[in-house]
């Protein structure tokens, strides 16, 4: 077998500050390798320095980080996929990246469920839109070696154990290798050939999942969001906050529309959780929701004083230069969304989870009643997850309206109310 990849003793330092460690790795020709371990852990960090991108983000290294494949052949799909796209249009995108003829590149982007986006405005994808578009890419350019940091994140159930079996054939029957950040061990554990588990500053490899410190659910997380299902389903106070009739929404370039007679309601207390296939349109009913977007038909009542939006991309929503001064000071939140141990960090360096909770905790800190999110769960594992559902299930007994777009399954099982687009 190739060796596509070999690390040994390597460190990885942010500020001088130690990350994490990993003593040996050897990654050979269609070999998948699962990196896991809690949020913050250092897991982007390291596949980062694997890549050569490091030093853009304030990272350095020692040890040895050896390449079996040219640099041409090695390509890195980042956890925040709205950086990967570079022109208006996919289609310009993917064109780029191959010498294939439109007509092939459409029947690749089928294969993906992609081929509807093509012509779309890159600024109107979702986020796993966005993701697919990125991994087609990286198999247009013919790439050995792909990594590829919480490539599921954004995507519903189906899409991702599609994109697990295509990945799968791709290392069956061609020898591609690939190196995949995600919490979702489940997902993966039948057909990767390695696992490094990054967790205490420590990244160790293991050849078996059932070997890992963890495994994932444990009964003890599903008790706790069981109970908090409970508690939520109790809270509704009946005040009305909003109410959307029949909404329609196309953007200005489509012929089509993404959001086709809506109908909902949220008092305060309520939980309302929206689900859906990737592509639907729920970050869309989110943005009309808040009032980002008029409708194009249909209409909103709104009867909330005070509105937060928290979208896919916590750092539009953050505006202060660490986690500290965004909470302004209440200890107590970021002991809850277990964020003390940062509280002074820039939140140019906290890591996509990290971040992701500091946004929900400042939303819910603002004092606000309608309190709207997208994709809160995204980069969590699922203890810090669960510090998520014990945040948004205080703020709903206090009264505040929650709206969530979500893929995870227990984010879904605590809502009140559920909405399928």
């Amino acid at each position: 077998m190739k060796e596509l990849l070999r690390v040994e003793g390597l460190k990885v330092f942010a500020g001088g500050e130690a990350l994490v460690r990993l003593k040996s790795l050897r990654v050979d020709d269609g070999e998948i390798v699962l990196i896991t371990g809690p949020s913050g852990s250092g897991k982007t960090s390291l596949l980062r320095c694997l890549v050569g991108v490091h030093e853009l983000a304030g990272l350095n290294y020692s040890g040895i980080i050896s390449l079996g494949v040219d640099r041409s052949e090695l390509s890195y799909i980042p956890q925040e996929p709205w950086y990967g796209l570079i022109t208006p249009y996919p289609i310009l995108e993917l064109m780029g990246f191959s010498g294939l003829s439109e007509g092939s590149i459409r029947a690749y982007a089928e294969a993906l469920n992609v081929g509807h986006v093509l012509e779309s405005n890159s600024i109107d994808l979702s986020a796993g839109e966005i993701q697919r578009i990125l991994f087609l890419e990286a198999l247009l350019s013919e790439s050995r070696l792909i990594l590829m940091d919480e490539v599921t994140a954004y995507l519903d159930e189906g899409s991702r154990n599609q994109l697990v079996s295509v990945i799968e054939g791709l290392r069956s029957n061609y020898g591609i290798s690939f190196m995949v950040v995600d919490h979702d061990i489940d997902l993966w554990k039948d057909c990767v050939d390695k696992v490094v588990y990054v967790s205490g500053g420590e990244a160790v490899t293991y050849s078996n999942v059932d070997d890992l410190p963890t495994t994932g659910l444990t009964s003890k997380v599903m008790e706790e969001v069981r109970a908090l299902a409970s508690e939520v389903r109790n809270y509704s106070n009946g005040e009305l906050l909003l109410k959307a009739i029949n909404v329609w929404f196309k953007y200005p370039d489509s012929r089509d529309y993404v959001i086709k007679g809506v109908d909902l309601e949220l008092s305060g207390g309520d939980l309302l959780i929206i689900q859906g296939p990737s592509g639907k349109g729920k970050s869309t009913l989110l943005k009309i929701i808040s009032g980002i977007h008029k409708p194009s038909r249909g209409k909103i009542l709104r009867y909330y004083k005070y509105l937060q939006y928290v979208p896919e991309n916590p750092l539009i929503y953050l505006s202060e230069p660490t986690p500290r001064d965004e909470l302004r000071g209440d200890l107590e939140i970021a002991k809850e969304a277990y964020l003390s141990h940062v509280l002074d960090t820039p939140i140019t360096r906290l890591s996509s989870g990290e971040r992701r909770r500091l946004a929900i905790a400042s939303a819910i800190t603002r004092g606000a009643d309608l309190v709207v999110l997208d994709e809160p769960s995204v980069g969590l594992d699922p203890e810090n997850l669960v510090r998520v559902l014990r945040l948004l299930t205080k703020a709903i007994s206090r009264g505040v309206g929650l709206i969530v777009a979500t893929h995870s399954r227990l984010l879904t099982y605590i809502g009140s109310k559920i909405i399928t687009l």
